[in-house]
Formats: structure tokens, C-alpha cells, sequence
């Protein structure tokens, strides 16, 4: 029913993630229309639910001095959140790719790592090649698990929130998002001359 579905989004937002309400209003509406598709249900419940927070398209880059002390706080903080962080700030992957990263999944021999489709936002295999300072990073990591990020080996890491506001205390650096690294990559690269592709 409607009021079930305004419960969980509000769940979701009370929790402090109002965008992830978004995410999971789509693809609740989107699992009904399947249903209404299918002729399971006649009305979806998501009908004139309107979206929970309001998004604004961000365009953060961090500058050189604000990155270098981000990298300096994660090189503090360590494993497993600190060392994510670096190597998102070493590839340009996305969080939970990299949260996601599998020793399977890494070729330290050939210095590639595959971000296998289902883990990709586009659903496709996805090649990374690794520059000797990731691999150095990724060398020096315990190795707990299937995971490369876990403390617990088989279990995604879980806490980014609160280990991201300790980043911005111990970094001084705020108003940003794992995610901004991804552009802040892409810019600085872009700056250096390296092509898109």
C-alpha cells in the first residue's frame, strides 16, 4: 500500500540518507510498473509519491592542497577506510566498486583489477589498469578475506558516514564526497593532458 511504501522512504531519509530514499523510490516504482506490466497489480502504490529529497547536481573538485590533505588524514585513519579512500583517489573507480574489490578479481602480476559487471553502474566487465602506487597499496594490505576491504574478510565495509566525518575532522578539508574524488581524478587528469579515454 501507498502508506507502506511512504514508511520505508521515510525510514530511509530519518536515517540521514535522503538520496538513497530517491534510489530505493525508484526502484520500488519501477518494480510496480513491472507488476502493472505483467497485469499483478492494477495501480502501483508509488502512484503520486514524489521524490524525498531534493537533488542538486554537484560539481565539487578538490584542489591539490585539499587532496593532499585528504590523503594525509586516510594514510592516518588506515585500513580498511583510509585505504579505500586512496584508492579512490588513486583510480577514479566509484566507492562501492572499490569497496566491492575481490583478490580474485586483481592481477598484481599484470597491475589490472576487473570490476565485474555486476558490480559496474553500466552492467558491463570493466578493465582498470593499476599504477605502481595503488599496487603498492594494495601489496601492503592484510589480506582477512575474499575482500580486499573487509576487517572481517567476507563482508562489505559498513561505517563510511561515520568514518568519513572523522576524514574531515582529521583533514580539515569539508563540503565534500567520496564520489568528488571520481571528478577530482578526472579533472586533474584532464589538466595533465591524459585523454578521457
Amino acid at each position: 500500500r501507498k502508506r507502506d511504501v511512504i514508511a520505508l522512504l521515510d525510514r530511509i531519509r530519518e536515517r540521514g540518507s535522503p538520496i538513497m530514499a530517491n534510489r530505493v523510490l525508484a526502484a520500488v516504482r519501477k518494480f510496480f510498473n513491472w507488476c502493472i506490466g505483467r497485469g499483478i497489480l492494477e495501480v502501483s502504490p508509488c502512484f503520486g509519491i514524489t521524490a524525498p529529497a531534493r537533488e542538486q547536481t554537484r560539481h565539487r573538485v578538490l584542489s591539490d592542497e585539499e587532496l593532499a590533505l585528504v590523503l594525509d588524514a586516510a594514510r592516518r585513519i588506515g585500513f580498511p577506510f583510509g585505504s579505500i579512500v586512496e584508492v579512490l583517489a588513486l583510480t577514479g573507480q566509484r566507492r562501492d566498486e572499490v569497496g566491492r574489490m575481490a583478490w580474485e578479481r586483481l592481477d598484481l602480476k599484470r597491475k589490472t583489477w576487473v570490476v565485474p559487471g555486476e558490480h559496474a553502474k553500466n552492467g558491463k566487465p570493466h578493465l582498470v589498469q593499476l599504477s605502481a602506487p595503488v599496487l603498492a597499496l594494495i601489496e601492503a594490505l592484510p589480506r582477512t578475506g575474499e575482500l580486499v576491504f573487509s576487517g572481517h574478510g567476507g563482508t562489505m565495509f559498513q561505517g563510511y558516514s561515520k568514518s568519513k566525518a572523522r576524514l574531515d575532522d582529521l583533514s580539515g578539508v569539508s563540503d565534500w564526497t567520496l564520489h568528488d574524488l571520481r571528478r577530482t581524478v578526472v579533472s586533474g587528469m584532464a589538466r595533465l593532458g591524459v585523454a578521457p579515454h
